[in-house]
Protein backbone atom coordinates (compact mmCIF):
# COMPACT_ATOMS: atom_id res chain seq x y z
CA UNK A 1 0.00 0.00 0.00
CA UNK A 2 3.05 2.51 0.27
CA UNK A 3 5.97 2.34 1.43
CA UNK A 4 7.46 0.39 4.24
CA UNK A 5 8.63 1.90 7.30
CA UNK A 6 11.76 1.55 8.94
CA UNK A 7 12.31 -0.42 11.31
CA UNK A 8 12.00 1.11 15.27
CA UNK A 9 15.14 0.90 16.71
CA UNK A 10 15.36 -0.75 20.20
CA UNK A 11 14.99 1.24 23.41
CA UNK A 12 16.53 0.95 26.73
CA UNK A 13 13.97 0.80 29.42
CA UNK A 14 14.76 4.83 30.68
CA UNK A 15 13.58 6.10 26.87
CA UNK A 16 10.04 4.46 28.01
CA UNK A 17 6.94 6.50 28.75
CA UNK A 18 5.07 6.58 31.72
CA UNK A 19 2.19 5.18 29.96
CA UNK A 20 4.73 2.63 28.41
CA UNK A 21 5.78 1.30 31.55
CA UNK A 22 1.90 1.74 33.05
CA UNK A 23 0.38 -0.52 30.29
CA UNK A 24 3.46 -3.24 30.49
CA UNK A 25 2.42 -3.00 34.11
CA UNK A 26 -1.15 -4.01 33.71
CA UNK A 27 -0.31 -6.51 31.13
CA UNK A 28 2.27 -8.47 33.58
CA UNK A 29 -0.78 -8.02 36.34
CA UNK A 30 -3.37 -9.46 33.48
CA UNK A 31 -1.07 -12.07 32.59
CA UNK A 32 -0.71 -13.26 36.42
CA UNK A 33 -3.90 -13.50 37.31
CA UNK A 34 -4.93 -15.36 33.77
CA UNK A 35 -2.32 -18.08 34.78
CA UNK A 36 -3.28 -18.26 38.75
CA UNK A 37 -5.50 -21.96 38.59
CA UNK A 38 -9.08 -21.28 40.05
CA UNK A 39 -9.16 -22.05 43.74
CA UNK A 40 -11.24 -25.46 45.15
CA UNK A 41 -14.13 -24.42 47.34
CA UNK A 42 -14.70 -27.33 50.00
CA UNK A 43 -18.35 -28.47 49.72
CA UNK A 44 -20.63 -27.56 52.71
CA UNK A 45 -23.04 -30.06 54.69
CA UNK A 46 -26.70 -30.12 53.14
CA UNK A 47 -27.30 -28.94 56.48
CA UNK A 48 -25.14 -26.19 56.59
CA UNK A 49 -26.03 -24.89 53.29
CA UNK A 50 -29.79 -24.31 53.97
CA UNK A 51 -30.16 -23.51 56.95
CA UNK A 52 -31.59 -19.56 56.12
CA UNK A 53 -34.05 -20.72 53.39
CA UNK A 54 -37.30 -21.44 56.31
CA UNK A 55 -35.59 -19.12 58.84
CA UNK A 56 -34.78 -15.92 57.20
CA UNK A 57 -36.51 -13.49 55.00
CA UNK A 58 -34.60 -12.65 51.80
CA UNK A 59 -35.07 -8.76 52.45
CA UNK A 60 -33.46 -8.04 55.72
CA UNK A 61 -34.78 -4.10 55.24
CA UNK A 62 -37.75 -3.47 57.31
CA UNK A 63 -40.87 -2.87 55.79
CA UNK A 64 -42.34 0.84 55.57
CA UNK A 65 -45.98 -0.66 56.33
CA UNK A 66 -44.38 -2.95 60.04
CA UNK A 67 -41.55 0.41 60.68
CA UNK A 68 -42.37 2.29 64.18
CA UNK A 69 -40.05 5.34 64.43
CA UNK A 70 -38.68 6.10 67.67
CA UNK A 71 -39.40 8.95 69.66
CA UNK A 72 -35.93 10.19 69.32
CA UNK A 73 -36.24 9.71 65.64
CA UNK A 74 -39.39 11.18 65.19
CA UNK A 75 -38.49 14.68 67.09
CA UNK A 76 -35.00 14.40 65.14
CA UNK A 77 -36.80 14.50 61.55
CA UNK A 78 -39.84 16.83 63.17
CA UNK A 79 -36.95 19.46 64.22
CA UNK A 80 -34.89 19.54 60.77
CA UNK A 81 -38.49 19.81 58.48
CA UNK A 82 -39.18 22.77 61.50
CA UNK A 83 -36.18 24.47 59.77
CA UNK A 84 -36.76 24.04 56.22
CA UNK A 85 -40.28 25.49 57.03
CA UNK A 86 -38.68 28.47 58.21
CA UNK A 87 -36.57 28.71 55.32
CA UNK A 88 -39.39 28.59 53.01
CA UNK A 89 -41.25 31.51 54.67
CA UNK A 90 -38.17 33.74 54.63
CA UNK A 91 -37.89 32.94 51.15
CA UNK A 92 -41.79 33.11 50.24
CA UNK A 93 -41.74 36.74 52.34
CA UNK A 94 -38.79 37.77 51.08
CA UNK A 95 -39.71 37.22 46.97
CA UNK A 96 -43.46 38.49 47.91
CA UNK A 97 -42.39 41.92 49.39
CA UNK A 98 -39.66 42.35 46.83
CA UNK A 99 -42.63 41.84 43.83
CA UNK A 100 -45.32 43.46 45.53
CA UNK A 101 -42.94 47.03 46.02
CA UNK A 102 -45.03 47.20 49.53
Amino acid sequence: FGASRPPVPATRIGDRSSADMAAMAAAAALRRVATRSPTVLPKLAAGARGFAAVTKSASPETPLMHYKATQHATSSINHRIFYVNVVAMVLVMDVGSSMLDV
